[in-house]
């Protein structure tokens, strides 16, 4: 393949990551704003028939799970929670919003490391570790934090020229506007490289 097909795989499969990450984070907001439309309604109920407990913190208590069949086909419990765990963890900037982000941030990473940069690289008779750049750089910090330290950022974050967001031991979380701006810089860093294609002279 040329380097030009090679860069637009790889831009293609980062258009991809980021509409997955798009798609689920819009549907984990969905999630909480469904839940609390339903909270609406129990409480309108509770009103009548438990005033006591007619309130937000009693119902964010009440436990919620997912089932596979109707209720009248037996239950198949397979995960439980709270509802105000559920609303926490589906809201924006809550932690499957997180877990997403950096899962995403890992993929890309791994396509580019393992699969990628060694492809363009020889295609544009150089070595893998010829292709150098400030995002990827930066972002393996992220991925060794996320994979290799529990998600709290290594020392050598401090080193990241271009992704300045974390200080050391501090937990990574991504926010959408983050996410978008990996995604424009590791795509913008891969187009490069396909003019490099016709300026055998210039370096990566």
């Amino acid at each position: 393949m040329t380097v030009e097909n090679l860069c637009s795989d790889f831009i293609a499969l980062v258009d991809g990551i980021f509409g997955t990450y798009l798609d689920a984070t819009v549907g984990f907001q969905n999630q909480a704003l469904w839940l609390e439309a339903e909270q609406k309604k129990m409480l309108k109920e509770l009103s009548i028939n438990d005033p006591i407990n007619a309130n937000i913190q009693y119902l964010d208590e009440r436990i919620i799970g997912y089932n596979d069949k109707p209720p009248d086909q037996g239950e198949q419990i397979k995960h439980l929670r709270t509802q105000g765990e559920f609303k926490q963890q589906n809201r924006f900037g809550g932690n499957n919003h997180i877990l997403l982000g950096n899962l995403c941030l890992v993929a890309i990473y791994q396509h580019w490391e393992d699969h990628y940069r060694e492809k363009i690289a020889i295609a544009l008779g150089k070595k893998k570790n010829e292709l150098i750049s400030d995002i990827f750089g930066d972002i393996r910090h992220l991925r060794r934090s996320i994979i290799h330290n529990s998600g709290r950022a290594i020392n050598e974050v401090k080193t990241c020229r271009i992704i300045n967001w974390f200080q050391p031991d501090q937990t990574i979380a991504l926010n959408q506007e983050q996410f978008e701006f990996i995604v424009r810089h590791t795509t913008a860093y891969v187009r490069s490289l396909a003019s490099l294609e016709s300026t055998p002279q210039a370096k990566a």
